[in-house]
């Protein structure tokens, strides 16, 4: 098993243990705790791998710690996260919406702290890779970084650990501004769905994206995002991030279309035991 394939089935095992624990329905407080330990586990796995089998050329190197290594990193600084602002709001409901709004004050200054490298990372540019995923490279004058007895050079660089709290930080910013939307509009009884999606998150985004390319709404014009959302009424679910658990899909190794092959069988299944009364 090479290098990316190891990467590669170690993250479907771990967005498999997240999908579980998103689905025991924790505690947020307890969920953030479970998840981050969950995902340092895996974060372990990946370093001791590295350190053993290290990169056959800069290009691997650079593809790791700008891609794979973030992708990874970003679940355990996002459940670090909200395992502290949950801790926050533990005796703290009265001010519950001003603490999550000082939150998102937070990310955003520090968007606006890394603003250069955030449009770098944002705009996908390549220009400074050498520098910025490569170990052991001298530092970069005018980019901050933590002081360096902070990280293990062996297995961060430079830009791997900001990279991985962009996408910690998006990931937050948009929960924290879905719940404070949801906060100023509550869901009145009349207003509560006839029925219940009970399946899995991963399943309704695979048939969202399904719908969405079909162009079977508004002539093809729907935005995702609307669809999202519409679904989201009508089933009485909170799906998340979407795009992020599409990408998930994308990389599924053994089938992507699971769940629509899934209904595909058993409508067909249907017809035919119909067929035989």
């Amino acid at each position: 098993m090479n290098m990316k394939e190891f990467c590669n089935t170690k993250y479907e095992e771990m967005m498999a243990q997240i999908r579980k624990i998103q689905d025991s329905r924790y505690p947020p407080i307890k969920e953030g705790e479970v998840g981050f330990t969950t995902v340092n586990r895996f974060m372990s796995e990946l370093k001791a791998y590295i350190l053993e089998m290290g990169f056959d050329d800069k290009e691997s190197e650079i593809a790791f710690f700008k891609e794979t290594k973030p992708r990874f990193e970003a679940h355990q600084i996002f459940f670090r996260e909200c395992f502290l602002i949950q801790n926050s709001l533990l005796n703290n409901d009265e001010n519950r919406r001003v603490e999550l709004q000082q939150q998102l004050t937070v990310i955003k200054k520090h968007f606006r702290k890394h603003h250069f490298l955030y449009s770098y990372f944002r705009l996908e540019k390549s220009t400074l890779d050498h520098w910025l995923f490569l170990r052991n490279v001298q530092e970069i004058p005018f980019i901050t970084h933590r002081s360096i007895i902070h990280m293990d050079t062996r297995f961060e660089t430079i830009g791997s650990y900001r990279f991985a709290k962009f996408l910690a930080y998006e990931r937050l910013k948009k929960e924290i501004e879905r719940f404070l939307e949801k906060d100023n509009n509550p869901i009145h009884l009349n207003d509560r769905p006839l029925i219940q999606w009970t399946g899995q998150k991963v399943q309704l985004v695979e048939l969202l994206y399904a719908l969405k390319v079909a162009g079977v709404f508004n002539n093809g014009q729907a935005e995702l995002k609307s669809l999202a959302e519409s679904l989201e009424k009508m089933f009485g679910v909170q799906i998340g991030d979407v795009y992020r658990i599409f990408q998930e899909i994308r990389l599924r190794k053994k089938g992507r279309t699971v769940f629509l092959d899934s209904l595909k069988e058993k409508l067909e299944s249907y017809m035919e035991q119909a067929e035989g009364m």
